[in-house]
């Protein structure tokens, strides 16, 4: 259904550039070049982009088919204008490398109706970037801001949030993003630090990520600014190394539906007893907080395998061992918010929701029939 959807929208992007109404660019080159130009002959991701932030109008990045393979990056790739969207053609196909010497991708602070779907974010380096050190793989302020369908792994940096950094924006959609290997002196996978508005995390693995302080987070950090509501879905923070799984604190609300935090080194879930948080329908494994919330299962371990590739997935989750877990049909309708077959509709690697009874915990939703592929590690 959603190859469906993205192939129509292409189709209608072409219809609309050719309308006059939106610019469009198709990316048909592995190259990190840039002389200015965008055409048949030869257009880069960068040259696309540096072109698109000085449009007027909402800009439209593809990829032609049969392109696949890396995108060496020598510098970061900044996002500066609006109404930009950048649609991958999928995590398998186009890498974006920092090639550990760079951050990948830059949005900024000013831009505004940003979207990055369907790539993955690699090899990022944010130590000696301009703009901010946090996020060696996407370090974003953006406004109206919808990252998607994203591999964000193997970045690092000396700050904060090697994979993914989202703080001071307004409004944003963060959706079936896989976070792992990521390594940072204080917070090893994400940190969410929103501004005014509304940020929504819905089916996002945070696994492997590492911390070189042992009391700091080597998976997740959220942050609830005033004038911010975080509304977390579907969220597993899972076998983060030398550190905490996750914190949560702020001022403001934040709403934590049908998640799993287990198999961290340090605490699976810190809770800010001052903050305004509520937790429901999730399995949290070990705390120290107190947690306030309806149909919450704490201190027990919900069996999840080892990170890996499933049969028609392109990102990696933690499933079920032996096909048995606490988590499974965990959730309830009645309780909270967590919106299981109504506004989510699929899981992280975009399977139905429910399936069984009701919906599962976490970011994966357990089939009848799974096929581990025996050499899908990494």
């Amino acid at each position: 259904m959603r190859q469906f959807s993205f192939i129509f929208f292409g189709v209608m992007l072409a219809f609309l550039a050719q309308a006059g109404g939106n610019t469009y660019f198709q990316v048909n080159s592995l190259s990190d070049s840039d002389d200015g130009s965008c055409d048949n002959t030869h257009c880069s991701l960068r040259e696309a982009i540096n072109i698109a932030n000085s449009e007027i109008n909402p800009t439209f990045i593809d990829f032609q088919s049969g392109l696949t393979g890396t995108i060496a990056l020598t510098s970061q790739l900044d996002i500066s204008g609006d109404d930009i969207t950048i649609i991958g053609p999928g995590v398998d196909v186009i890498t974006l490398s920092g090639q550990n010497s760079n951050r990948v991708l830059w949005i900024s602070y000013f831009a505004n109706n940003i979207t990055v779907s369907g790539l993955t974010i690699a090899n990022g380096n944010s130590i000696n970037a301009t703009g901010s050190s946090s996020g060696a793989g996407i370090s974003a302020r953006a406004s109206n801001l919808l990252l998607e369908d994203l591999r964000i792994i193997d970045n690092y940096n000396e700050f904060l949030g090697a994979g993914l950094s989202y703080t001071d924006g307004n409004n944003a959609v963060l959706r079936n993003i896989e976070v792992s290997g990521n390594d940072s002196s204080a917070y090893g996978g994400v940190i969410i630090n929103g501004g005014d508005g509304t940020v929504l995390i819905e089916n996002m693995t945070v696994s492997g990520n590492s911390s070189n302080n042992q009391n700091g987070t080597s998976g997740m950090s959220i942050i609830s600014n005033p004038g911010t509501t975080t509304i977390v879905r579907y969220l597993t923070v899972a076998g983060n190394i030398n550190g905490n799984g996750i914190i949560v604190s702020g001022n403001d609300p934040t709403l934590i539906e049908a998640s799993i935090f287990a198999d961290n080194e340090g605490t699976d879930l810190i809770v800010s007893s001052s903050s305004p948080i509520i937790v429901n329908n999730s399995v949290i494994e070990a705390t120290t907080s107190t947690i306030n919330g309806d149909n919450n299962i704490i201190g027990l371990d919900p069996n999840l395998t080892d990170l890996m590739f499933l049969s028609g997935g392109k990102q990696q989750v933690h499933a079920f061992l032996n096909d048995t877990s606490i988590a499974q049909d965990h959730v309830l309708d009645t309780v909270g918010d967590a919106e299981c077959g109504q506004a989510v509709l699929y899981d992280q690697i975009n399977m139905p929701r429910p399936q069984g009874a009701r919906c599962d915990a976490g970011a994966y939703e357990q089939y009848v029939e799974d096929n581990i592929f025996e050499n899908g590690f990494e």
